[in-house]
């Protein structure tokens, strides 16, 4: 059952990331979009919401919206407001699309440093994520996680974290300090992350609607929004923030210790290069799949162990790169013309 309380009916987003509620067909929903076609055009929208002013006004509207809010306390708001300005005393920030490998590098991360201290690098899985016995070291990173409305990735374990991971583009992060974090970027080809978007989710049950002989099951047209957001508002970011480092998805298979020795750099971490090299074996694919079998579970969303990719359709692969070509300001270094070609397995 809803309830017209605004901040308890359910949200729904408009393609500029307004926040919206629940309705068949509102004055606020018809005059947004109309803004969206023409004020603020696909291509130009993440660019101008990723600058000075559309960036700290966009910030002061939802720390508005947060203010109004009656399910939480004074507390619960001043403990938001205060982590908009200081992100809780950390300035490491990781941004990943969909399926670019966050769950892996930061299982690696997590695998190395517990080497460094000591530990002997064991992790299992729990309730689909990877637990490494040293402790989880990154949090997610969300305006609203001081009021205890989002559960931190290290909440049991004791841990401060070392940096935060989100999938936001640059103009959803609501904190200030974002413009001065160090950032690493983990970039993929958009039509490679959507194609294991909908290989993983065809195979899960959290959606069974989703059918890998049905295509049109899967709603390509949000992902494809989500992701040419992700890449244009960070690509814009990346031509004037002086801390961010871009990481390419194949580029770190490629050469996983010098990438993760970078990362390690970038961050501050001081990892050992030892460290490193043994953290990469125990978290290898095969590594994984060891320990998937151990523990009675024969596969895992988390995880692709497919020897083959690129089943999508030629017209839906066309209509895809149709839009990235059109839409995309900033492509992060992929090639979305017709010569785009398939990733190879990795291993």
């Amino acid at each position: 059952m809803t309830t017209a309380r605004r901040g308890i009916r359910k949200a729904v987003y408009s393609r500029s990331g307004v926040l919206l509620y629940e309705s068949n067909n509102t004055p606020a929903k018809r005059v947004w979009d109309f803004l969206e076609r023409t004020v603020l055009p696909v291509r130009s929208r993440d660019i101008v919401m990723s600058r000075f002013p559309g960036k700290p006004i966009w910030d002061v509207l939802s720390q508005a919206q947060m203010a109004l809010r009656r399910d939480l306390s004074g507390r619960q708001k001043l403990a938001c407001l205060k982590f908009y300005f200081d992100a809780g005393g950390i300035n490491n920030l990781f941004a990943t699309f969909h399926r670019s490998g966050s769950r892996w590098v930061s299982l690696t991360l997590d695998v190395a440093l517990d080497l460094a201290n000591g530990g002997e690098g064991n992790y299992h899985l729990e309730v689909g994520a990877w637990i490494i016995s040293g402790g989880t070291h990154y949090s997610k990173f969300d305006w609203r996680t001081p009021a205890g409305a989002l559960n931190v990735a290290n909440k049991e374990q004791d841990v401060k974290p070392l940096y935060y991971h989100t999938h936001h583009p640059y103009n959803r992060t609501r904190c200030l300090r974002t413009k001065n974090m160090k950032v690493v970027i983990m970039a993929r080809s958009i039509l490679e992350s959507l194609e294991s978007i909908y290989f993983k989710q065809s195979e899960s049950p959290r959606w069974p609607e989703i059918t890998i002989d049905d295509e049109d099951s899967f709603p390509w047209d949000r992902y494809v929004d989500d992701g040419i957001e992700f890449y244009n508002s960070w690509g814009e970011t990346m031509k004037w923030h002086r801390h961010c480092l871009l990481m390419r998805y194949h580029e770190v298979f490629d050469d996983p210790v010098n990438s993760f020795q970078a990362i390690s750099d970038h961050w501050g971490m001081g990892l050992p290069r030892d460290c490193i090299e043994k953290a990469l074996e125990l978290t290898s694919k095969s590594a994984m799949k060891k320990k998937l079998e151990q523990g009675g579970v024969k596969g895992n969303i988390r995880i692709s162990f497919r020897k083959e990719r690129g089943h999508l359709s030629k017209q839906c692969v066309e209509r895809i790169l149709e839009r990235l070509r059109n839409e995309l300001i900033h492509d992060l270094g992929f090639d979305y013309s017709e010569n785009h070609g398939w990733a190879r397995q990795y291993d």
